[in-house]
């Protein structure tokens, strides 16, 4: 069974001054969905295992930034969207019951940036 590889190329800054970038995804692997017309930041994981994906889809709204993460299992290459997330991803990592994203997220109102950490289960059959 193949296994995935990631890398992204021409990264861009997604607003001017924006420390968040999106870039071109460059993935082989068992299981590739058809990515066309979506943004995606350079943040992104391959499992330990090679057999699972996480890119982080940008999906802009409500003048606030937001994504969405895909998980593409090769192993029963299968896309799976999770809900969408209010913020920034500055990091993605495998635990060991899934993924936890770093995130930031800026308040307008109290003019603030604020950190979280979110985990994600993801099932590794």
């Amino acid at each position: 069974m193949t296994h995935y590889l990631l890398s992204f190329s021409n990264a861009n800054e997604i607003r001017m001054g924006s420390p968040l970038k999106v870039a071109d995804v460059e993935l082989r692997g068992p299981f590739i969905p058809d990515m066309k017309g979506y943004s995606f930041q350079d943040v992104g994981l391959v499992s330990q295992d090679g057999l699972h994906c996480f890119l982080i889809q940008w999906t802009p709204g409500k003048n606030e930034p937001r994504f969405q993460v895909w998980h593409l299992d090769g192993k029963k290459k299968m896309l799976t969207v999770s809900p969408i997330f209010t913020g920034g991803c500055y990091g993605i990592k495998e635990i060991n019951y899934g993924i936890e994203l770093n995130i930031e997220e800026w308040s307008s109102e109290e003019r603030k940036v604020y950190s979280r950490v979110e985990q994600i289960k993801v099932t590794w059959e």
